[in-house]
């Protein structure tokens, strides 16, 4: 007979029931389960944005909120790497400073206050203010200080001197751009299109990552083909601060990835043979924002099936098997947590008759 699976890791999201509102855990699914198959040996694993701080700051990791970037005294020390998470944040067309992150370089060359879309003559003063004289450079005064490439790299290059070898990696929940007609400016985190961001918006955007990205790529002794660090995946996290990080010699990593590398999180995973996951919804337009494919990536590389769970789905069957999914199951609404533990135990877990 062929062997049934006796360890399972369920790794995935809260989901709500809608109809009595209880909220169904993946620490309650194996509680659940452990109580009807009780030789199952089971375990958790929390992939879930709302948690990651306290998993992350539990093994060992520096964590700061995103906001906080620009306050280098709440970095780790030199030498150390400071972790942040930044996800696909509600697009602000009217939020000063904020898309772009472009104040958050300011800020970190020690230029405090002022408005990312200043002068280049406001700019110099403000640095003639902080070091009491400035090299003068030759610049358009009265345009946007970023359009000026030798005031733009001056200004980076404060803001690594004053990291003095700190390194940040921002760990993001999306993995769509900042530009581009599929980035968090234009698309919302449920997939639906924005209105209302200015051209005025996009183009200074496009602008300044453009003579950033040249700017940080001649530092290199390979330069990459990258022209625009604000067009690459992930890059639009946080309203830009992944994009923002890669011109600072940081590095930009998808959060569940992370999670799921913990030593303790690959030894749950490694003594399982059976991986399940919970997710809210699974449709082509927002799956590959999920944990989905990080998951099926450890799932494939021990030969171990993938099963999921949801609310709903619009996954073809096609689309299943191309996202490592071994199984997709819709839950109903009143009976999520038995209906699991009833198709689990029923069909996957089952001991074998001889």
């Amino acid at each position: 007979m062929t062997e049934h699976f006796r360890a399972l890791t369920v790794a995935g999201e809260e989901l709500t029931d809608p109809a009595t509102a209880e909220v169904i855990s993946p620490a309650k699914l194996v509680d659940d389960i452990r109580q009807i198959s009780g030789s199952v040996d089971t375990h958790t694993v929390d992939v879930t944005a709302r948690c990651a701080p306290d998993t992350l700051q539990q093994a060992g990791y520096h964590v700061i909120p995103s906001h906080q970037v620009k306050n280098l005294e709440r970095w780790a020390s030199p030498g150390r790497e400071t972790l942040t998470i930044a996800h696909h944040e509600v697009s602000a067309p009217d939020a000063d400073g904020d898309p772009g992150r472009i104040d958050a370089l300011l800020e970190l060359a020690g230029i405090t206050g002022q408005d990312p879309n200043a002068s280049s003559r406001t700019i110099l003063m403000a640095l003639e203010r902080i070091h009491g004289s400035w090299e003068p450079l030759r610049v358009a005064e009265d345009a946007p200080w970023f359009t000026q490439r030798e005031l733009l790299k001056q200004i980076r290059r404060l803001a690594m001197t004053r990291m003095a070898g700190r390194h940040l990696r921002v760990l993001t929940t999306t993995s769509r751009p900042l530009l581009g007609l599929d980035s968090t400016l234009a698309v919302t985190k449920n997939g639906m299109a924005t209105t209302g961001i200015s051209t005025q918006l996009i183009s200074n955007l496009t602008q300044f990552y453009s003579n950033y990205t040249m700017i940080s790529e001649a530092e290199n002794l390979a330069p990459s083909a990258v022209t625009n660090y604000a067009r690459l995946p992930g890059s639009g996290a946080a309203h830009g601060l992944a994009a923002l990080t890669l011109g600072l010699r940081g590095s930009v990593t998808p959060l569940v990835e992370q999670l799921l590398s913990i030593p303790s999180n690959r030894q749950k995973f490694s003594n399982s043979n059976l991986i399940v996951t919970t997710i809210d919804t699974l449709h082509p337009q927002t799956v590959h924002d999920s944990h989905i494919g990080p998951l099926a990536e450890i799932a494939a590389a021990q030969a171990t099936p993938l099963i999921a769970f949801t609310h709903e789905t619009s996954l073809s069957r096609h689309e299943q098997a191309e996202w490592g999914l071994h199984a997709v199951y819709q839950v109903p609404a009143g009976s999520i947590s038995s209906f699991i533990v009833r198709v689990l135990t029923s069909t996957w877990l089952r001991k074998d008759v001889r």
